[in-house]
C-alpha cells in the first residue's frame, strides 16, 4: 500500500482487493470455504504485514541473486573466451620461436 494513505483507506483498499480475489476465484470454480481461504493465500493477503514485508524483501534478495549469478557466468564464459586466446596465442608464438633460425637475432 501506499505511504499516504489513511489507515481505513488502507483496510478499505484490502477489503477490496480480497473481495476481488474471492470474486475470480468463483468465476474460476472455486467455491468451498477451503478453497477460498487458499485463493486468499495465494494472494498473501491473510499473511501479517510483517510477513508480507520480509517475504517481499525475500523476494528482492532473491532477484538480486539471480542478478548476480548471471553476471558471474556471463564473466566465467568471457574470462573462458580470452583463455583460449591466450592460449592461441602462446602456441603461435611457440610455433614461430621453433620455426626461427638458431643462433638469435642479428
Amino acid at each position: 500500500m501506499g505511504q499516504n494513505i489513511s489507515p481505513a483507506m488502507a483496510s478499505v483498499l484490502l477489503l477490496n482487493h480480497a473481495a476481488d480475489v474471492i470474486a475470480r476465484a468463483q468465476a474460476n470454480g472455486q467455491q468451498t470455504p477451503a478453497e477460498l481461504a487458499y485463493a486468499l493465500e495465494s494472494a498473501q493477503l491473510l499473511q501479517s504485514p510483517e510477513t508480507a514485508k520480509q517475504l517481499a524483501k525475500h523476494d528482492e534478495l532473491r532477484r538480486q541473486y539471480a542478478e548476480a549469478a548471471a553476471t558471474v557466468a556471463d564473466l566465467v564464459v568471457e574470462r573462458g573466451e580470452r583463455l583460449k586466446v591466450e592460449n592461441a596465442l602462446r602456441d603461435r608464438i611457440a610455433e614461430l620461436e621453433a620455426a626461427a633460425p638458431e643462433g638469435g637475432e642479428d
